[in-house]
């Protein structure tokens, strides 16, 4: 608008530039005489991906204009689509187009030849299955934990260098927290504060009301929460977001706080390298475990008292079903579920053996719970019975090491710290592609599609 110089990108040597914008405006691939597609977010003047596949040239770029979708042509005579979000190729085929343009609903690419000829390809986009986020750059931008916000609109996720927060429906970055590195990050159920925890401590982040969905905004000014220790490893909160429970690695212990007041509703509940920690969803009950160690410790909150002790395995993730009744453990070989009164095995749900597995997801409705059995292979079983009612086959094969349904129950995101990729599966829009072909789940209809 007033003509102010708002960035420089380093592209490199490339000349003979080929540019396209992405339809939120801040993001713009490159490509030229160097065939790599660099896509660039402008505002943050950091490259996020690099496309790799023409050995010549790059003459043409185009977005899709719901942006989920990069076409480029080449001197190579192939023209390649791609998933700009993670960088990696959808498909490529070979046509001697000169030129090309998206329809503005996105449904058709008009392509000239040489000459007088054009012709319209159609477009069969894939929302059933789609990618946020893939490969920032960085050597260490792996995700840890993350959290959805009550609304279903954002995403928060911890990272090495502190918190991204992105909007689930368009991808578009929405804000950064340069906290660090930040293991554990939840909104409080009102939607109104963001807690993270990390290096830099335990802190209250407020969020500001949005007007307008496409711009970025800041969180904060931040409030840090005491603790009697100093660098904490995880937190995680009861369902009304009133107890927050926390645990040093270090000085391998946990603890109960009030939200509101910050208040220690515990004393110091002892666990050599107490590395995760569960609170249940009625906040009467915390579980905790270390790195290496095969205990799993069940507290009582109200008397601060340890209520049982498990020693099999080594559960690298725990947590509660949301009726509070189990705990259950993710270990290599089994998701196993344990009653909170008789301390008793309920039922288990085996797992291929693989390192660091995920906690278990739970539906808000509490009916599926989402386990990956194996890398890249996510079962959806009934809760109560533990029947398979579906297999999500990731096909990338990228490893989960966070997942959570959104609040209405129909989509569901995964983060994998080692691929570097957040996905979503759209459980809703599944459901309606394989039902026309008599492949529907044996499960009650998720709401209608608007």
């Amino acid at each position: 608008a007033d003509g102010a110089h708002v960035a420089d990108l380093p592209v490199g040597t490339m000349n003979e530039h080929a540019l396209a914008w992405h339809p939120d405006g801040r993001r713009l691939a490159v490509g030229g005489s160097d065939p790599r597609i660099q896509i660039w977010d402008v505002l943050a003047k950091r490259k996020v991906a690099s496309l790799e596949g023409h050995v010549q040239q790059v003459t043409a770029l185009g977005f899709h204009p719901g942006g989920s979708l990069l076409v480029s042509g080449s001197w190579d005579a192939i023209y390649r689509m791609w998933e700009p979000s993670s960088g990696r190729q959808v498909l490529q085929f070979s046509h001697p187009l000169s030129s090309f343009e998206f329809s503005t609903d996105g449904r058709w690419i008009g392509a000239f030849a040489r000459g007088d000829v054009g012709q319209l390809l159609e477009v069969a986009a894939c929302p059933e299955y789609r990618t946020i986020v893939s490969n920032l750059g960085a050597a260490e931008d792996g995700f840890f934990d993350g959290g959805i916000s009550p609304d279903g609109r954002l995403l928060a996720m911890g990272m090495h260098d502190g918190v991204r927060v992105w909007e689930i429906a368009s991808g578009r970055e929405a804000a950064f927290l340069p906290i660090r590195r930040t293991a554990s990050v939840f909104f409080q159920p009102d939607g109104r504060e963001l807690i993270t925890c990390g290096d830099t401590g335990l802190h209250r982040w407020p969020i500001p009301e949005r007007t307008d969905s496409a711009q970025s905004f800041q969180l904060g000014p931040s409030q840090r929460m005491t603790l009697p220790f100093v660098i904490p490893k995880c937190a995680r909160r009861s369902r009304d977001g009133r107890l927050i429970a926390v645990t040093s690695e270090e000085s391998g212990v946990a603890l109960v706080l009030d939200a509101e007041t910050g208040a220690m509703r515990t004393p110091l509940l002892g666990h050599e390298r107490a590395g995760y920690v569960a609170l249940s969803p009625d906040g009467k009950w915390l579980a905790t475990s270390g790195w290496h160690s095969p205990l799993l410790r069940l507290w009582n909150i109200q008397s601060g008292k340890l209520a049982h002790e498990w020693s099999r395995g080594t559960p690298l993730s725990i947590g509660f079903t949301p009726d509070s009744r189990e705990l259950v453990s993710m270990l290599m070989e089994e998701c196993g579920f344990w009653s909170v009164e008789t301390f008793q095995p309920v039922r288990r749900l085996p797992r291929n053996a693989s390192a660091y597995p995920t906690p278990a997801a739970f539906s808000p409705d509490e009916k599926l719970v989402a386990v990956e059995v194996t890398p890249g292979v996510i079962h959806l079983t009934d809760s109560a019975t533990g029947r398979l009612v579906a297999k999500l086959t990731d096909p990338f094969a990228d490893r989960a090491t966070w997942m959570s349904f959104t609040p209405d129950g129909t989509q569901l995101v995964t983060a994998s710290m080692y691929a570097k990729t957040i996905h979503v599966w759209d459980l809703r829009r599944i459901r309606a592609r394989l039902k026309p072909m008599g492949l529907d789940w044996a499960w009650p209809a998720f709401p209608a599609i608007k």
